[in-house]
């Protein structure tokens, strides 16, 4: 089991720890027990990945990426160029193709001084880089579009909120018209209906007063005709 030791000796630059054989980490890079010699340590190139968002490689992670590859996530250092290669199953990989003084799997090692029975690769094996040619995005390019899409959703929703707030004001607004109308429409009849009787009942009573009028007048005609024919006949019996 790889044990992790971080903090084991005083050192004037912060970036670069020693462990505890004296073996030097560089970038942020973290001390590791060799699991098959506990007396002996290497440096996680990954730390360095993870914290500066570059990758690492060498010995004591101190070269960092020059080239970042199409495929694979892979990179190369010290100016070296990606190559792809065929497999003998007829598979592609991507290895570098080194600048002269340096080998290794990412050309990290200055030639002739690649350790054996190295535990790891020496190099980074996080790529988080956002100059990853493979168009790998940052953790914080992903955090920058979780953080736009939430705030679309937020506006989307509170414009949409607003639309139906609205959508219900009008509505309610014309509702309200509508029954104005309706009232309005039904007092008219009302009114029109309480002229019309009105009028009725005046008519019935000019007609009442006429008929009483005619009565009374026909009545005193009657008894002026009766006087004069009671006298007629009295004078003509007195001429006879």
């Amino acid at each position: 089991m790889m044990i992790r030791a971080r903090t084991l000796k005083e050192r004037s630059d912060p970036s670069t720890t020693t462990c505890a054989d004296g073996h030097r980490c560089d970038n942020h890079s973290e001390c590791v027990e060799n699991p098959n010699d506990e007396s002996q340590y290497f440096c996680d190139c990954d730390a360095s990945a993870l914290l500066w968002d570059e990758a690492f490689a060498g010995l004591s992670c101190e070269h960092k990426a020059t080239t970042y590859c199409k495929h694979d996530q892979f990179f190369c250092t010290n100016g070296s160029d990606c190559k792809r290669q065929h497999a003998g199953d007829g598979t592609k990989y991507t290895e570098c193709d080194c600048a002269d003084g340096y080998e290794g799997s990412h050309c990290q090692f200055v030639a002739g001084s690649a350790p054996q029975n190295w535990p790891n690769d020496a190099a980074s094996t996080v790529i988080t880089s956002r100059h990853h040619g493979g168009g790998g995005v940052s953790t914080g390019g992903i955090v920058a579009i979780l953080v736009v899409v939430l705030a679309l959703a937020s506006v989307g929703a509170f414009f949409g909120w607003r639309y139906m707030t609205m959508k219900k004001e009008t509505r309610g607004v014309l509702d309200d018209f509508a029954d104005m109308a309706a009232d309005s429409m039904t007092g008219k009849k009302g009114n029109s209906s309480s002229k019309e009787g009105v009028s009725k009942k005046t008519k019935t009573k000019k007609e009442s007063s006429t008929e009483l009028k005619l009565d009374a007048d026909g009545g005193k005609l009657k008894d002026a005709m009766d006087d004069i024919l009671l006298e007629n006949e009295e004078h003509l019996k007195e001429m006879i």
